[in-house]
């Protein structure tokens, strides 16, 4: 597994043939997440063409076509929801250490 951060990598890691998007707080990221453009085409590239994606909380808004109002990843659509938004009554949190990246074989 090798790590990476979305707020800064422009690329996944070398190899990736799945992902594990953990939780965190993408609300306080948002308008980063978003301005990584590039790494949010690789993230959908490599989901349509369907390798395994797991994700929970954070890693799975972070997975969806917005959120709140900002382009995020918009990937293939299977089930649930498209956009998301945070709850502005949550708690507010940073952490965003919760994304990996598996090889291949």
């Amino acid at each position: 597994m090798a790590r990476f951060d979305p707020l800064r990598d422009e690329d996944l890691p070398e190899g990736t043939a799945g992902l594990i998007l953990g939780g965190g707080f993408p609300e306080m990221h948002a308008a980063g997440l978003s301005a990584n453009g590039r790494l949010r085409d690789r993230v959908a590239a490599l989901a349509a063409r369907g390798a395994p994606v797991a994700a929970e909380c954070a890693g799975l808004l972070y997975l969806a076509r917005s959120l709140d109002d900002r382009p995020i990843v918009r990937r293939p659509r299977r089930a649930g929801h498209d956009d998301a938004e945070a709850d502005p009554g949550l708690p507010a949190g940073g952490g965003r250490d919760g994304f990996g990246a598996g090889p291949g074989g």
